[in-house]
């Protein structure tokens, strides 16, 4: 899913004012946001991707709905946002955040 974000970092970041909206942008945008309804259609009753256990699943969907509304100003959908919330609030997402700043 992620792939569809990281152009989109670089058109927010990178690209000349004039350049950051287009076609292709746009595309990606509604591309993006499709991926996450998708997760979030297929997010089953547990607290995690796969269920009760935490894996990388988690850390790489994690990190694509951060990027979601950070680069791509993508409101995730609701479940996947509590989901995304459960995640941000474990112990070691909080370790992580605060080295961060």
């Amino acid at each position: 899913m992620a792939m569809y974000g990281n152009p989109l970092v670089a058109t927010k970041f990178w690209a000349p004012e004039d350049k950051r909206a287009n076609w292709t942008s746009d595309y990606l945008r509604a591309t993006f946001a499709k991926r996450l309804g998708f997760a979030d259609d297929h997010l089953g009753d547990g607290p995690y991707i796969i269920g009760n256990r935490f894996t990388a699943a988690d850390i790489s969907v994690g990190y694509t709905i951060g990027m979601a509304a950070f680069a791509a100003d993508i409101e995730p959908p609701p479940k996947l946002q509590a989901y995304h919330d459960r995640l941000k609030a474990r112990p070691a997402y909080q370790r992580a955040a605060s080295r961060s700043t």
